[in-house]
């Protein structure tokens, strides 16, 4: 009895013939087989990779639906010296994707400026009259991370007054967003992307990594490697997005890079936290990190 109400305890049927192959292919214990059986990982390959994730590989953003139009765009606008403006969330999924987006950006030679909206004076997402106003400052290009995927009148003014918008975003979306020059959302029907389930980060994630075709070949390597995984996780991890396939590589990742080589931003909200980066978990970002970046918007 807990709670004044009655429980039974129902054991999940676990195949044992799943459990052995994982025992003897993996050679890992009973008790850790008998958990990813009674989790739906019954193949060697996938149990292998959920159990050492670093080996997971990242899938290939060129993927995404969507990326072929934003590729063009931003080359269109790095060509042009264009002025680009950022509209990220005022979440930390929001505010981390913005950041990526920005290093990316800076990266491939232009100088976006970001906007983060408050909670309290601008609401969620990108608005019609924002779009507006950025035109009349002289803004040729808005791109959006964490949101944008149902706005409808928004992508209607930006065509209306001549400004171009890319959605870059994972929440459900419309398939049909009148008046945006691209729009990347692994969600958006017909994606052939692997993975849907990755978070505003990681489709800026995935994104910085397609960008690094106009960075010069010598530069390649070391401009992957400073991609700021470290803001990924925090991402996936306040998102609280399913800890599986690339998600837990990004994760692992970015718990590495934390503890490394931690941001300036970073150190302070684990200073505030009183948290070591040496020791910091999954745990820590979701319960001391996420929620302070959070209420800042």
């Amino acid at each position: 009895m807990v709670g004044g109400f009655e429980g039974v305890w129902v054991r999940r049927e676990c195949p044992e013939e799943a459990v052995v192959r994982l025992i003897q292919e993996l050679a890992i214990s009973p008790w850790v087989a008998r958990v990813l059986v009674g989790r739906g990982v019954t193949d060697p390959e996938t149990a292998s990779l959920f159990l050492h994730p670093e080996d997971q590989p990242l899938h290939d953003p060129i993927l995404l639906p969507g990326i072929d139009a934003f590729l063009l765009r931003i080359e269109k606008a790095i060509k042009n010296k264009e002025r680009v403006v950022i509209h990220g969330d005022y979440d930390a999924d929001g505010i981390t994707s913005a950041a990526i987006m920005l290093f990316a950006l800076r990266r491939v030679g232009l100088a976006p400026d970001v906007f983060l909206p408050n909670r309290f004076d601008s609401g969620y997402g990108i608005h019609p009259d924002w779009v507006e106003a950025k035109k009349e400052e002289g803004y040729q290009l808005i791109v959006t991370t964490d949101c944008g995927s149902s706005a409808l009148e928004t992508g209607e003014k930006a065509k209306e007054v001549g400004i171009d918008l890319i959605v870059t975003d994972h929440h459900t979306p419309n398939p049909d967003l009148p008046g945006v020059v691209a729009h990347v959302n692994p969600h958006l029907p017909g994606s052939e992307y692997p993975f849907h389930e990755i978070c505003g980060a990681g489709v800026a994630f995935k994104l910085a990594h397609a960008l690094s075709a106009f960075v010069p070949p010598s530069f390649q390597s070391r401009y992957r490697e400073e991609i700021p995984v470290d803001l990924a996780m925090i991402g996936t991890l306040a998102d609280v997005m399913p800890l599986i396939d690339e998600n837990r590589r990004i994760v692992v990742d970015g718990l590495e890079r934390a503890r490394s080589s931690p941001s300036v931003g970073l150190r302070a909200l684990l200073e505030s936290a009183r948290c070591a980066p040496e020791g910091i978990n999954a745990e820590t970002i979701a319960f001391q990190v996420a929620p302070r970046l959070n209420a800042a918007g």
